[in-house]
């Protein structure tokens, strides 16, 4: 688990768990609790860094995540931030 921060000030928290080492994925969760930083990039941007992290720390090959259908901004982040095909 890490945790999302501007400066000083945790607002949220995004993670990587579930790992199947066979096939090297896991899932991710991630959650920006402070609202006034919703609609601004923090989610997307905590996505494509713990990506990053996935594949360079990890070794993953691949990363999935659920979503609630309400959530639209969540589900805005993950196709932002699909990318099918890399290896």
């Amino acid at each position: 688990m890490y945790g999302i921060f501007d400066g000083n000030r945790h607002i949220g928290n995004i993670a990587i768990s579930g790992f199947i080492s066979v096939h090297k994925k896991a899932e991710i969760t991630y959650v920006v609790g402070d609202r006034k930083y919703w609609g601004k990039g923090v989610g997307s941007f905590a996505v494509f860094e713990i990506s990053k992290k996935a594949i360079n720390k990890y070794k993953l090959n691949k990363l999935y995540a659920d979503v609630a259908d309400a959530n639209v901004g969540s589900r805005m982040i993950l196709e932002k931030n699909t990318i099918e095909g890399l290896y």
